[in-house]
């Protein structure tokens, strides 16, 4: 199996952050999906990669959760009543609350039918869902995709086992001691956001 080269990784989403705005490709996007929520039912396929070999992704999720990760489907509705801070995935409010690049972003590799690992959520104390990653990808397929949407859980003995468990996931769990290197990829990333956005909302929102 091909070696994942990080530092390449890293290049490569710091251009993408970086330079995705400034391209033709962004400001079209922009004027025909930015707050315009029938625009993006109407275009936007959410497209998942189930396999868990791509969890890796998700950069708040520690190399030694992966293992304790399960796919579950979830209807739409369901899910939006037990998210925490649930009205900010509710529009309008989402279009205040997604950081515009990041959300473009997941747009266009959906119109280009690029598939994404789906987000990643665990069981808070009060009973609620809580973001681990994905608030993006989560947002934009609440408001653009069929039921039921595919969600990996932490912990995943705390979620009701009477929800459907995927049977579609392929690929096996590479384990490989990542952690150390993803962690300096999110600061470079976060760097570069607190200089570049002016979205002083996006961490509150990002954490719901």
């Amino acid at each position: 199996m091909k070696e994942f080269n990080v530092e390449q990784l890293i290049e490569r989403q710091l251009h993408l952050l970086m330079d995705f705005p400034r391209t033709n490709r962004y400001r079209d996007l922009f004027a025909e999906f930015w707050r315009k929520p029938d625009r993006v039912r109407e275009r936007v396929v959410p497209l998942w990669n189930l396999s868990r070999s791509t969890l890796w992704r998700n950069w708040e999720v520690s190399e030694d959760d992966i293992p304790s990760c399960v796919l579950k489907l979830i209807p739409k509705g369901e899910l939006f009543a037990r998210m925490f801070c649930r009205e900010a995935y509710a529009v309008p409010r989402l279009w205040r609350e997604l950081h515009q690049d990041k959300a473009l972003l997941i747009v266009d590799h959906w119109i280009r039918q690029v598939e994404l690992t789906p987000p990643v959520l665990v069981r808070r104390s009060d009973g609620t869902w809580g973001k681990r990653d994905g608030f993006h990808r989560l947002g934009i397929s609440l408001m653009c995709q069929p039921d039921p949407i595919p969600i990996w859980f932490e912990q995943a003995q705390e979620v009701d086992s009477n929800l459907p468990q995927s049977t579609n996931c392929r690929g096996s769990l590479r384990r490989i001691d990542f952690q150390c290197r993803k962690q300096s990829m999110r600061c470079a990333i976060r760097e570069r956001e607190i200089a570049f956005t002016t979205c002083g909302r996006l961490g509150d929102a990002s954490r719901c």
